[in-house]
């Protein structure tokens, strides 16, 4: 499952992808093997190895003449600022909400836009490039989207965050970050997790796990005041939720969660995979098999 928006999330039932709402009630389902998040009225529906798009009715926006993303990278592109991401004859590149190709193959890895710029791993370097495709920052490898101005990428010294002029504004040194969000992004020092503010300074310690491998994130966003970092180690490790402020959230421990949306965030719980509210709740629960 994925999360919710505009009250649907991604599921798979029997073998089938759709949607449900915030009661946990199957809405829409299609003859796929998977779906993705809704983003501006669009989401992904994969069906062997093909992806198309469809609307909130079920409508194919997008036909499916696109090829799934490989093993390891994202498996699709969201819509964000009209336009999403897909694979391609020669490489990734961009179509709108119409199914209009308007960026062609010209990237090595899949990305998404955000305040008009994109993440980009082009023969031309690592950057970010605009709507039209153009490689307009360059010198580091991006680590994330933008947001607040700014987005975090590793330079010669080490991970930090850069406007969008391409000049590096916090950091430099870090390990490892992720993008603001709510004003919050994690950043990893001396191999632990914690949060900073806008101006770089830390308002959550770092004290909790990171990720092991670069591909899985390590801490989620802070969203409706609640967000998810991992705790412990190995057969200890759990996931946690909490506040903006540092403090628990509620005493609830799962093996993987989502980010909040709508007040409901979905996680896993052993064999069973269950949506949460605010307080930690759950208001509704399936086994994964």
């Amino acid at each position: 499952a994925g999360e919710f928006r505009d009250g649907l999330a991604p599921v798979v039932f029997d073998g089938r992808a759709g949607f449900i709402n915030l009661q946990g009630e199957v809405v829409m389902q299609f003859n796929a093997t998977r779906a993705g998040e809704f983003h501006e009225d669009r989401a992904a529906v994969i069906n062997g190895g093909s992806v198309a798009y469809v609307d909130r009715e079920g409508n194919i926006k997008v036909q499916p003449k696109y090829r799934t993303f490989p093993s390891g990278s994202a498996e699709w592109g969201d819509f964000h600022e009209g336009r999403a991401c897909v694979l391609m004859p020669g490489g990734y590149g961009f179509v709108d909400r119409e199914g209009r190709e308007v960026i062609r193959g010209i990237l090595k890895a899949p990305s998404v836009f955000s305040e008009g710029l994109a993440a980009a791993k082009t023969s031309e370097g690592d950057g970010f490039i605009d709507l039209s495709g153009d490689l307009v920052i360059s010198g580091y490898q991006p680590l994330g989207h933008f947001s607040d101005g700014l987005a975090p990428v590793r330079g010669p010294q080490g991970v930090g965050f850069v406007d969008q002029e391409g000049v590096l504004q916090l950091g430099g040194n870090w390990q490892a970050a992720g993008s603001f969000e709510n004003g919050r992004a994690w950043v990893v020092v001396n191999d632990k997790l914690g949060f900073i503010n806008r101006s770089g300074s830390f308002v959550v310690n770092p004290k909790y796990g990171s990720a092991p491998v670069s591909s899985e994130p390590s801490a989620g966003v802070l969203r409706e005041d609640r967000i998810w970092v991992i705790e412990g180690h190995g057969e200890d490790r759990k996931v946690i939720f909490l506040r903006g402020s540092g403090t628990s959230a509620f005493p609830l421990k799962v093996d993987f969660a989502t980010d909040f949306r709508d007040g409901r965030a979905y996680v896993v719980m052993g064999i069973n995979q269950a949506l949460i509210d605010l307080n930690g709740n759950i208001v509704w629960q399936r086994s994964l098999d």
